[in-house]
């Protein structure tokens, strides 16, 4: 990137600071974005230790070829591949390079409307998954004409996409969820003995607490003690059509602490005691 670079002193050391270059004409002022800096198949030179930085404008690269990493200060490293890319909004702190290669699309640019996109989360610091279709590299060509009617098209097509990526990822990562929360559920099934607390289960599907909840409960119907709960008296249920089977026997492998609290919490959840309950198995 060749926008003009200051260094300021930090608490990480020394901090590079991308400025926003000159150059933004009134059409730019009338549609509330701009398109400051792009360039297609752009090669870094490689480096392996987070050089902290920060962008007083938008930016999205996309790894054409190569493997990179992304690092924050409070995120640390993490990989990424061709054909995924790297969001960023103005003042954060990072830095992203290639583990063995980087040729990359980016994009720079910034405007209000920008800034309603970010307000309204579509812009997110951080990996995202563009794909291996060159995706900027027409929008890239559009931006490099500095005609009204190229730079309108530009803008338009640059927001279109902003907006579809915001989508896709969206989708990627709630099905991701989902596949989480069903090995988490067969893990429940194997170990019914065991009483399992939300925070384990949260750390388990990788997801803070409260987002756990809201996508457990979405998948499930249940609250995850709620699910805890019906699916040891179920299994209870299968397990007392076996009358070889004391109710002691079951209690214990269900993890109840005595066969009393089992039977509480199987008349509550079903109306009958385990006893009633054998009675009516056929």
């Amino acid at each position: 990137m060749s926008n003009s670079i200051t260094i300021e002193k930090s608490p990480l050391g020394e901090t590079k600071i991308y400025r926003v270059m000159k150059g933004r004409q009134k059409v730019h002022e009338d549609y509330g974005l701009w398109i400051c800096l792009a360039q297609s198949g752009s090669n870094s030179v490689i480096h392996q230790n987070p050089q902290p930085r920060h962008f007083e404008f938008y930016n999205i690269s996309h790894l054409r070829k190569g493997h990179g990493w992304f690092w924050t200060p409070g995120g640390g490293k993490k990989n990424f591949s061709a054909g995924d890319g790297v969001m960023l909004c103005p003042g954060i702190v990072h830095d992203y390079n290639g583990i063995d290669r980087y040729e990359e699309d980016y994009i720079c640019f910034a405007g209000p409307l920008a800034d309603q996109l970010a307000r309204a989360g579509i812009l997110k610091p951080g990996i995202l998954h563009i794909g291996p279709m060159r995706l900027l590299l027409p929008i890239i060509e559009m931006a490099s004409d500095p005609s009204r009617n190229s730079q309108i098209k530009a803008n338009i097509a640059l927001q279109e996409l902003l907006v579809k990526l915001y989508f896709e990822n969206l989708q990627q990562g709630e099905s991701k969820k989902i596949n989480a929360i069903e090995k988490l559920l067969q893990e429940l099934i194997r170990h019914p003995e065991k009483w399992w607390t939300v925070a384990e289960m949260a750390e388990m599907v990788n997801l803070s607490v409260n987002q756990f909840i809201r996508v457990f409960s979405q998948h499930t119907g249940l609250t995850p003690k709620k699910y805890i709960d019906t699916l040891k008296i179920k299994l209870a249920a299968e397990a007392l059509r076996d009358f070889r089977q004391p109710l002691a026997a079951v209690a214990k492998k269900l993890g109840y602490r005595d066969p009393f609290h089992l039977s509480k919490r199987f008349k509550a959840i079903t109306g009958l005691s385990p006893l009633e309950y054998r009675r009516q198995v056929p």
